[in-house]
């Protein structure tokens, strides 16, 4: 009986997740205009990629450790033992959010509680704000 009761929980949180996960990719996109933030060129399909990690709420939906990428780049990223590449993605973080992002981003990984109803009215304003940025260019 305790398992049915769990179930409508369990596929409104799904849902609310892959909602949040949905607009965490299109900030990360639209913000890099559609292109790889590493190397310039148009990025298509644009590859969303977590720099730090996704271990919590507050980690995995940190727009500002998000990075667009192509997707040689982000293969090359998950590719074993690859450090150029990791290295490149960290020190353009830290240009573009500041030397104290990779800090900030490893606070949020420790993190725990955060309400994926908060993080889902950040996410929507976020991409309000990008959205109406983007359409008065």
């Amino acid at each position: 009986m305790r398992v049915m009761r769990l179930l409508p929980v369990m596929k409104k949180n799904a849902k609310l997740f892959n909602k949040c996960e949905r607009m965490w990719k299109d900030i990360v996109k639209i913000r890099a205009g559609y292109k790889s933030e590493l190397s310039g060129i148009p990025a298509n399909p644009a590859h969303p990629h977590h720099v730090k990690g996704k271990s919590s709420y507050a980690l995995r939906f940190d727009t500002r450790g998000g990075m667009c990428i192509t997707s040689a780049e982000h293969y090359k990223a998950h590719a074993t033992d690859n450090y150029d590449i990791q290295t490149q993605m960290r020190e353009y973080l830290m240009k573009r959010e500041g030397k104290n992002i990779l800090y900030i981003l490893e606070l949020q990984r420790n993190r725990t509680g955060t309400k994926l109803e908060y993080i889902a009215l950040e996410l929507e304003k976020e991409l309000e704000k990008l959205n109406e940025s983007n359409n008065r260019s």
